[in-house]
């Protein structure tokens, strides 16, 4: 392969890359530290690592907090989502295990419907190949952020 011909598919293969690069649009204010570390980011879909600290533990033996569990996967369906008006409005969820302190899961989200302004995103947990938690979220996309939303009139002086 002469020199033009090699730096050209180098080139393409960098164009490529550049353009499947999903950016973080939801939580971007946010301390998603204790979230977990995302792992992989595409349209539709986000695979996160989420590893718990010794005070996520609700006792001795290093029982873990379900409540952590279920804030990494709804910030693995948020950023499958990618919308940064979208809100979580519905969560029905499974946990197949207790969760314990020094392992880590893996939560993949994968969006199921797109096509509303209703989204649904299925997560699933796992520890190693063994799936330990499952869930379904739906989130609700606005127009404007919700906290800009005027849901009555203005309010009149008298």
């Amino acid at each position: 392969m002469d020199e033009q011909q090699k730096n050209t598919n180098e080139e393409d293969i960098i164009s490529s890359t550049k353009e499947s690069v999903v950016i973080q649009q939801v939580y971007t204010e946010a301390n998603t530290a204790s979230f977990g570390t995302i792992k992989e980011l595409e349209p539709g879909f986000c695979s996160l690592l989420f590893t718990p600290t010794a005070q996520m533990k609700v006792d001795a033996l290093g029982l873990i907090h379900a409540g952590y569990i279920v804030s990494a996967a709804n910030y693995a369906a948020m950023c499958a989502v990618n919308e940064p008006t979208g809100i979580p409005i519905k969560l029905e969820c499974s946990f197949f295990t207790p969760f314990e302190l020094g392992n880590t899961i893996e939560l993949r989200a994968q969006m199921m419907q797109d096509d509303t302004k209703k989204r649904e995103v299925q997560v699933e947990g796992f520890v190693l190949d063994i799936k330990v938690f499952q869930a379904l979220f739906e989130v609700a996309i606005f127009e404007h952020h919700v906290l800009k939303l005027q849901i009555t009139g203005p309010k009149k002086v008298e």
